[in-house]
């Protein structure tokens, strides 16, 4: 699925990558501004503001906004559903209509996981409009704009990337065009139940007091809740219910204190005040809100029920955190009064502080340490001149120059066949070629096609081209301490 990926091509495509978290960063402004827009809708000026800040504070999401991956795009598109949605209910009228379709097929192209909210969101929302605009009402704006309607389908094909699925299955005989990638399970209701209790330890989050505790007083508070786990819900669960498979053997639960995209949650107000806002809403909100909620907590369910459990799933529940900011502000509204104020500014210095801590302490892209010693070390952001040396984390993992030595080596406008291990890091390999044509073959087809190769390039695997019969010429070989051989070679008839 490229719905969302394709944005950062203009970045890579120009040399600029350290423009490709620009769209993540947008998705998160929006989703922030469209939260506070919708809080408006009902609730003053500084309890919406509150309720934005809680949301752009969660740990998660915060490591989210400088990323390249997807999943913050399905959270703003759930954001931008709620919004689209607020519009069309008070004003029911073509474009509204259009925006809605427009923002779920965006929604669907980032990221499939995204049918989750689509399903319960369509049932509830669908329910709403009959009850409050009246199927008349529906009826008329389609018929007196059907060609404006029929004319819509084209932009909605394109954006969901619907033809891109059916060519696949053609093509492919699957959807994401490769059956190597299942992390859809055949559902239960044990295995849903225990992933939704998996969630619930993992929710109790205290970045960055946990993380503190871990690096000051070698207190991984990780490991607790990971033992109360085991002790009271691996017993009724075992290893095998709703998890996910590595290497044939099911996944072990834990809870990882670590402030880094891959493992993080989402913070001390995850789970102090966005899951009991939610439920609150579902109880005494309107129909709205009831209707938001219940599809929030829809997609809950149907996230722990269909997918395994795997330590990467974190980031798949933004949908669920990131879009409940006018349930958060709804709760907010109903604090006592004589206390409202206090606790209001009590919840905006918690965070800020959350906020400031998830934009410095971050793994793959720290601005310090907890350290003073730490603190003053170069970042990642001075170590590659803000994203200026493109080649950064190739030469790191390779740690010999292949990259460089193939690039001065090769011509460009060459043909290059590859040789790779499944593993192999080739970006960067395209990166510094883009005028030459790379192509992943096997030493086999080689053989047969060697007529049609200038050069070959080996990478963590062996290559002996005996068997060729084209005269070589190694231009280059990696050190044989190395533990990732690599070979440079020049064919020549």
């Amino acid at each position: 699925v490229v719905g969302a990926d394709i944005l950062n091509y203009g970045f890579l495509r120009l040399g600029r990558d350290y423009g490709v978290g620009f769209f993540s960063w947008l998705a998160y402004v929006s989703v922030g501004l469209g939260t506070y827009g919708l809080s408006r809708s009902f609730a003053n000026h500084k309890i919406s503001l509150t309720s934005a800040l809680v949301i752009i504070s969660l740990t998660e999401f915060c490591f989210q906004a400088t990323s390249t991956k997807n999943d913050i795009f399905t959270a703003a598109s759930a954001v931008f559903c709620f919004i689209v949605g607020d519009r069309l209910l008070t004003k029911p009228n073509a474009k509204n209509l259009a925006m809605l379709l427009l923002g779920i097929a965006f929604g669907f192209s980032a990221k499939t996981t995204f049918l989750g909210f689509l399903a319960p969101f369509g049932l509830c929302f669908g329910t709403l409009v009959l009850i409050k605009i009246g199927w008349k009402t529906c009826y008329k704006i389609i018929i007196h704009n059907w060609l404006y309607l029929v004319i819509l389908i084209t932009p909605i094909l394109i954006i969901s990337q619907a033809w891109l699925f059916f060519n696949n299955a053609a093509t492919a005989g699957d959807l994401t065009g490769g059956n190597s990638i299942k992390i859809v399970r055949t559902g239960n209701i044990e295995g849903g139940i225990a992933n939704l209790v998996r969630y619930f330890f993992q929710s109790i989050h205290l970045f960055p007091l946990d993380y503190v505790l871990k690096g000051r007083l070698g207190i991984n508070f990780g490991e607790y809740l990971t033992e109360i786990y085991n002790q009271i819900f691996y017993p009724l669960f075992g290893s095998n219910s709703g998890m996910g498979y590595i290497g044939g053997n099911p996944y072990n639960f834990v809870v990882r204190v670590i402030p880094y995209e891959d493992f993080a949650w989402y913070g001390p107000l995850g789970f102090v005040i966005i899951i009991p806002a939610i439920i609150f809403t579902l109880l005494k909100g309107n129909l709205w809100l009831k209707a938001q909620s219940l599809s929030l907590i829809g997609f809950l369910l149907i996230f722990s029920y269909k997918l395994h459990w795997t330590p990467w799933n974190n980031r798949y529940l933004s949908l669920f955190f990131v879009a409940s900011g006018t349930c958060v502000a709804f709760a907010l509204q109903h604090l006592p009064r004589k206390y409202q104020s206090r606790i209001l500014n009590g919840i905006i210095s918690v965070a800020l502080i959350l906020l400031i801590s998830a934009c410095i302490i971050n793994v793959s892209k720290p601005l310090g340490g907890l350290s003073i010693t730490e603190f003053f070390k170069p970042s990642i952001w001075s170590k590659t001149n803000f994203g200026r040396d493109r080649l950064y984390y190739g030469n790191k993992h390779y740690r010999d120059g292949r990259i460089e030595k193939f690039r001065d080596l090769v011509p460009n406008g060459s043909k290059v066949a590859l040789l790779a291990d499944k593993k192999s890091w080739i970006y960067h390999f395209y990166l510094v070629h883009p005028q030459s044509t790379i192509v992943p073959t096997s030493l086999d087809s080689l053989k047969d096609e060697a007529s049609g190769y200038d050069y070959v390039l080996c990478l963590d695997v062996e290559c002996n081209l005996d068997r060729l019969e084209f005269n070589y010429k190694e231009l280059w070989k990696s050190p044989q301490k190395d533990t990732q051989p690599a070979k440079i070679i020049k064919l020549i008839e």
